[in-house]
């Protein structure tokens, strides 16, 4: 079930005893803070804020992520023209083994279908196809995306319903934030930063450990989807 804005608010202003006509905290600036939130949450879990979507390539072996995209997670496939039918798998491949093996890789000759994609960490807001793309291809990709600003009560939120409660918390800390001036605000500002930090910790170790993936063998971080 779809999480909104006012589920997490309406929590907020119950902990805060907020709920006079004359508000200390305004819902716009509430909201403010829930998607400040949403925001730290993609950029500490970029695994936790995802989207899967069907790209299409550009000519040439240089491509760009969508323009929500904070970073990419996997390549799984090609699709054909249409952005319907699923095609052939395409594998995550280092750089450095093209350059080596076939140096004019970047020149070869365009077509729809790519095999093999190169993601390097310092441009973290494009990738390379092999081999290059004659731009009437499309990918299917997992990316990490920027959550849109909450501006309304009634917004739905694209995290999943357990991440209701850190966010809370979240909103919590930053409320009581305005209070910082005083011993209690700082305190109060604190317990609820690190119980957002620690729900946080928690989830993503629990889901290190019960990742399927883990009956495969042992992590190889050079292998996307590999066992974590």
């Amino acid at each position: 079930m779809a999480v909104l804005a006012s589920d997490v608010i309406t929590r907020v202003r119950e902990i805060l005893v907020d709920g006079a006509i004359a508000k200390r905290w305004t819902d716009a600036e509430l909201l403010r803070y829930l998607s400040d939130g949403q925001r730290t949450i993609a950029a500490m879990y970029p695994d936790q804020v995802t989207k899967v979507a069907i790209v299409p390539l550009v000519p040439g072996t240089y491509q760009t992520l969508p323009a929500d995209a904070v970073s990419l997670l996997t390549i799984y496939r090609n699709f054909a023209g249409d952005g319907l039918t699923p095609g052939r798998a395409i594998r995550l491949i280092r750089r450095e083994i093209l350059d080596d093996q076939n140096p004019g890789w970047h020149t070869e000759g365009k077509q729809q279908v790519v095999y093999n994609y190169i993601y390097d960490p310092l441009d973290s807001m494009a990738y390379f196809v092999y081999p290059p793309s004659n731009g009437l291809g499309f990918v299917q990709m997992n990316y990490c995306f920027n959550p849109e600003e909450v501006t309304d009560l009634t917004d739905e939120l694209p995290l999943a319903g357990i991440y209701q409660t850190p966010l809370v918390d979240y909103v919590l800390y930053k409320a009581h934030q305005k209070d910082s001036d005083f011993a209690a605000g700082q305190q109060r500002a604190s317990a609820h930063l690190q119980a957002f930090t620690l729900f946080m910790e928690t989830r993503s170790k629990r889901e290190a450990e019960t990742n399927p993936n883990q009956s495969l063998g042992p992590f190889n971080p050079n292998v996307s989807g590999a066992a974590r």
